[in-house]
């Protein structure tokens, strides 16, 4: 099975032979989908919907063979999508990483609008070229100090462009700065706090964000630590062509810090035995002195208790994690 699609087993509510996603995939949304890919001049392409099943991201074989993302958005400014994809066009002009690259419409844009049914709402679309890979098969195999290593090299790759003189002037993306991850743009202020937590745990909780927030704003936004980042590095969005790590789906693409960047490539494993050994790996290859990497390795727990606050907080009210507000307190007390 291709890692970055839905399998062909049949789905079990309708018994249908298409990949089980489909299923969860409306006509509308399909034949909306089919309509932007004929702004490309592709001919008799297949499209399928990618893991995950939410219907905004296709896979694309073309009748020649060769494959692409085709990804629908509702969410995403013009202004944002554009800059995101002129910095994916620039980082694959240099060579340096192997990503997505855009390719444009047959009009040169780098991507259309497209409307959805009955004229009601506007998607915007974009292709960008299929990044050929296998995902670890287990979470061990990720965790590899050499594989981590090569990841913290590509990271440090994709940073550098960010600092580059092309990059820096790109303009129009989501900035997520201290108060989008920790301050008053952030779950953390909200008022369904109250419902998860006791006042006085609300009290010690505030008052360690507010010290995090200042940390992080001590970082400042200077181009030694602040830019063009990839937005969500973890696990899932990386494929591995023999030992090269390569980065995929950018949707997530911002401005924001670099070691919120290199943070995620390894957040979800906190807790876990032999995480900070996979972190120093990941910072191994990320920096180069030993000065440096412990710097780096004492700023990376703001930002890993930033993820995790940040995330049992916000799905805790979600139908999926419902579970996870009886553990808010157990959690907040360990970070505090």
């Amino acid at each position: 099975m291709d890692p970055q699609e839905n399998d062909n087993r049949r789905c079990p509510r309708t018994g249908c032979g298409l990949a089980a996603a489909w299923c969860m995939v409306t006509l509308a949304v399909r034949a909306i989908a089919a309509q932007a890919l004929r702004s490309y001049g592709l001919r008799r392409s297949r499209i399928r919907p990618l893991e995950g099943g939410r219907g905004e991201a296709f896979g694309v074989t073309a009748g020649d063979g060769e494959r692409f993302v085709l990804r629908l958005s509702k969410d995403v400014s013009a202004m944002a999508l554009r800059a995101q994809l002129d910095w994916l066009m620039s980082l694959s002009q240099t060579g340096e990483v192997t990503a997505p690259r855009p390719c444009p419409l047959r009009s040169g844009e780098l991507f259309g609008r497209v409307s959805g049914p009955a004229m009601r709402e506007e998607y915007l679309f974009h292709l960008v070229d299929w990044i050929a890979g296998e995902r670890c098969e287990s979470p061990e195999a990720f965790l590899i100090p050499e594989r981590l290593r090569s990841i913290g090299g590509v990271v440090a790759r994709l940073h550098d462009h960010a600092r580059a003189p092309a990059s820096t002037r790109i303009r129009g993306l989501p900035v997520l700065d201290e108060e989008w991850l920790i301050g008053r743009l952030s779950c953390l202020s909200s008022h369904r706090l109250a419902g998860l937590l006791d006042r006085e745990r609300v009290a010690a909780l505030r008052a360690r964000m507010h010290a995090l927030c200042r940390a992080l704003q001590g970082l400042g936004h200077e181009e030694d630590a602040f830019g063009i980042i990839h937005g969500d590095l973890g696990p899932h969005n990386w494929v591995f062509r023999g030992e090269e790590p390569r980065p995929i789906d950018f949707a997530e693409c911002s401005l924001g810090f670099f070691l919120y960047d290199l943070a995620g490539v390894v957040w979800s494993f906190a807790g876990r035995e032999g995480f900070h050994e996979a972190r120093g790996a990941l910072l191994e290859g990320y920096a180069p002195s030993i000065a440096l990497r412990q710097e780096l390795e004492a700023r990376m727990d703001w930002f890993h208790t930033a993820y995790t606050l940040g995330w049992v907080l916000a799905q805790s009210g979600t139908p999926s994690y419902g579970g996870l507000a009886e553990h808010v307190p157990d959690v907040v007390d360990r970070m505090v």
